[in-house]
């Protein structure tokens, strides 16, 4: 009954169904957790504001559809740990958000200049400040160094 031909070409029909998956989406997502879930925070025009970014579900893979359903009817574990990932990230994106929201609008106040947003397609001043892009980069200079506990900035052949 085990070993029978049906038994033999349905096992196998399995076993090449798991390996798809593994192959075609569970390790590519693994991979790229960093991009679906990544840290950050950017200035959204129609609020005028420094905004969290959201983490997102990798459907651009080819069976995440599938995978998705295989863990929710097998491995709900694997997919609650995944969404918990996503709720902390955006938490964390929210409060940064928060951070760099502080900072570009104290750049405004303190240096008085005029504004500019490339994405809002206005035309661009003479002299302007990019306040989201210098709250960004102080950002990504603190980010840099934490890990490392390093000192000073960055060497210029960076």
């Amino acid at each position: 009954m085990f070993y029978g031909e049906r038994w033999v070409e349905a096992s196998r029909r399995r076993r090449e169904h798991s390996i798809r998956l593994n192959d075609g989406v569970f390790k590519p997502w693994l991979s790229k957790v960093e991009e679906y879930c990544k840290n950050d925070a950017v200035y959204f025009k129609n609020s005028d504001k420094m905004v969290g970014v959201e983490p997102k579900n990798p459907t651009d893979l080819e069976f995440f559809d599938e995978a998705k359903n295989h863990l929710e009817t097998k491995y709900t574990n694997i997919l609650e740990a995944w969404e918990e990932l996503k709720r902390v990230t955006l938490k964390h994106n929210e409060k940064l958000a928060i951070v760099l929201e502080e900072l570009r609008t104290l750049i405004i106040r303190e240096l008085k200049m005029h504004c500019y947003y490339w994405s809002l397609g206005a035309e661009e001043p003479e002299e302007y400040i990019k306040p989201d892009r210098i709250a960004q980069q102080i950002y990504q200079e603190l980010e840099w160094r934490a890990p490392y506990k390093r000192m000073g900035w960055r060497s210029a052949s960076r």
